[in-house]
């Protein structure tokens, strides 16, 4: 899905967005709430970005997994997003982690 901001008075799009919703849970107008947040943030903080992935949950940590992940599970703490810079060959972007918008 494509996401066009906020029109101005040209009626052009200001910037490109794209939802991917790999979510298993997704309630109602999820991906709708999204691209309305994303109205209120200046294109020019977006640039750079290629999409927005909305996934259940952070992934669980692994052996391989930073020290910072693995102490948010033993601190009972969780985050809802996470910006994910430019790895390998998938581009600049943002995760969301959306099991927790429903409750």
């Amino acid at each position: 899905m494509t996401r066009r901001a906020a029109r101005s008075n040209s009626d052009v799009p200001r910037y490109i967005m794209k939802i991917r919703n790999e979510s298993t849970f997704s309630p109602r107008g999820l991906v709708r709430h999204v691209e309305r947040g994303l109205d209120w943030i200046n294109p020019v903080d977006l640039k750079g970005i290629s999409f927005i992935r909305l996934m259940d949950d952070l992934p669980k940590p692994t052996d391989w997994s930073p020290h910072w992940h693995k102490d948010l599970k033993k601190r009972y703490l969780y985050i809802n997003g996470l910006y994910v810079g430019t790895y390998m060959h998938e581009p600049a972007h943002i995760n969301l982690y959306v099991r927790s918008f429903g409750q």
